[in-house]
């Protein structure tokens, strides 16, 4: 299986805008992570495999709830969206998830 960046990104934005769950992209994020074991994952291009792989990891877990509230997950939308900005990523959401909610 070929990934870019191009497809991990479009989790991300799913995510973001509420259409993939934070379990659903855990799952992805495994799943790719199996492939990747088993010797079945082609990053394309090849020079920003270590970015792909840094996207595919913060999305494993991404289900995890809090220590102290476990009805509330570990991570929030602001998270993922400062993680991004940390490694310099950018993307855009068709839709958001609550008027409340500003994305950049």
């Amino acid at each position: 299986m070929v990934v870019s960046v191009n497809i991990i990104l479009e989790k991300y934005a799913s995510v973001l805008n509420g259409s993939l769950s934070y379990s659903n992209a855990d799952r992805w994020a495994w799943k790719m992570m199996q492939l990747f074991d088993d010797g079945k994952v082609e990053f394309d291009p090849k020079e920003n495999e270590e970015l792909m792989w840094q996207l595919i990891q913060y999305l494993y877990g991404i289900d995890m709830t809090d220590v102290g509230d476990r009805l509330k997950p570990s991570r929030s939308d602001l998270d993922i969206i400062d993680f991004l900005k940390e490694k310099n990523v950018i993307i855009y959401c068709n839709t958001i998830k609550s008027s409340s909610t500003s994305y950049p």
